[in-house]
């Protein structure tokens, strides 16, 4: 039987639907974890999408899960999702709101310790189990009342309703896929392959996820092939439709190989869906410049980096 260790794991609060304040029904009870497995010898897990299932319990040992399993094997229903994107070892998911029984993650939090198990393909689950420590539990405090996405405020009763907490989760990513081929007179999404670094974003495939609305910058940077270039731009798509664009770029038989980097910013103000970052082509197609290794190290094609600037008004 395959053994597997969890390490460097990371765990962060997103939102959390606290008590039954009148915005409840707006706040996504989510959880963002990112880690990295290894195999029992220490080396990172080969680079591919796993099956992987996540529960939480009131022990570090035995006992009965308070919530889970949430299972990411490739179906879609309640408590279940894609199959996990692993790169070099590294992941990352949105745990929440159900788990396949249909209960909702901040029913976790009711005892003062939550331990998260963590199961890999149909192995047995990675001991010891990861402790969730204080920040669930602040939100899940009983004199709550009220919250604002990303920890923005939090009022209370025992506080003469003054503010007794105030943290912004800023929220970015940067992604990394090899070449692409981008179909004439039509919009292409970006499938990407590595997401170096992630907080607050999840990204499977072409699918990018927020975990909370805001105003975004994004920045994509590639190199066309020699060819011809014509004109081309990059937008956000999402909930069938742009939510924003960058300028037109490039011009009939140019034959310019040269860097493009464009730069635009972005309105979210639903979550709940996937957005995609395209490239459109006018007139012919489009692949782009394989970069060589340098001293062995391999540069991507592509890249892009997402970040919040600021929140909706």
């Amino acid at each position: 039987m395959k053994q597997y260790l969890c390490v460097t794991t990371i765990l962060l609060l997103f939102s959390f639907n606290i008590a039954q304040s009148e915005t409840a029904s707006s706040i996504p009870q989510l959880i963002n974890y990112q880690g990295m497995l290894t195999n029992a010898e220490g080396h990172p897990l080969e680079t591919k999408e796993y099956k992987l299932s996540f529960s939480i319990f009131n022990q570090p040992t035995g006992d009965e899960a308070v919530w889970g399993p949430q299972i990411f094997d490739g179906k879609y229903a309640d408590g279940r999702g894609a199959k996990v994107p692993v790169i070099r070892g590294h992941f990352n998911v949105i745990l929440g709101e159900k788990d396949i029984s249909g209960r909702i993650i901040t029913d976790a939090f009711q005892s003062k310790d939550a331990y998260l198990e963590i199961t890999i393909e149909n192995s047995s689950p990675i001991l010891p189990r990861q402790q969730i420590l204080s920040t669930p539990f602040a939100l899940n405090s009983k004199h709550a009342v009220k919250a604002d996405l990303a920890l923005k405020s939090v009022e209370a009763d025992h506080a003469s309703k003054s503010d007794i907490a105030e943290k912004l989760i800023t929220s970015y990513a940067q992604l990394e896929s090899p070449n692409h081929e981008f179909a004439a007179n039509s919009w292409t999404d970006i499938k990407w392959e590595v997401a170096t670094i992630t907080r607050g974003i999840s990204v499977n495939g072409s699918n990018i996820t927020f975990s909370s609305p805001g105003i975004y910058r994004i920045t994509l940077s590639f190199r066309p092939n020699i060819g011809g270039d014509v004109w081309s731009g990059v937008r956000l798509f999402g909930n069938y439709t742009s939510r924003g664009h960058s300028a037109g770029f490039g011009q009939i038989n140019s034959f310019d190989p040269g860097l493009h980097t464009v730069c635009f910013l972005t309105e979210i103000d639903v979550i709940s869906t996937k957005y995609q970052i395209q490239i459109g082509r006018l007139e012919s197609g489009l692949s782009l410049a394989e970069p060589l290794p340098i001293s062995g190290e391999q540069l991507p094609a592509l890249q892009a980096t997402i970040e919040k600037v600021g929140e909706i008004n």
